[in-house]
């Protein structure tokens, strides 16, 4: 599967101090998305990236997906 980024995202309970900080660079993709959340999550990763494929339209990939065989 071909693939590209499209998002980085991270958890912060307080979301406005990152996100005044990274507006400032804008540009290219990937989207930084801070997404608020109430408090501390232990356990829980604070940072994930969405990636989108760039070789097949959404439907196809999510075909392609339920198709493989579990582990």
């Amino acid at each position: 599967m071909a693939c590209r980024s499209s998002e980085l995202v991270v958890d912060s309970r307080d979301p406005e101090a990152p996100t005044a900080f990274w507006a400032g660079f804008g540009g290219a993709a990937p989207t930084l998305v801070v997404a608020a959340v109430a408090g501390p999550t232990p356990g829980r990763r604070r940072l994930h990236i969405d990636v989108d494929a760039t070789d097949r339209g959404r439907d196809a990939e999510l075909q392609r997906l339920l198709e493989l065989d579990p582990l």
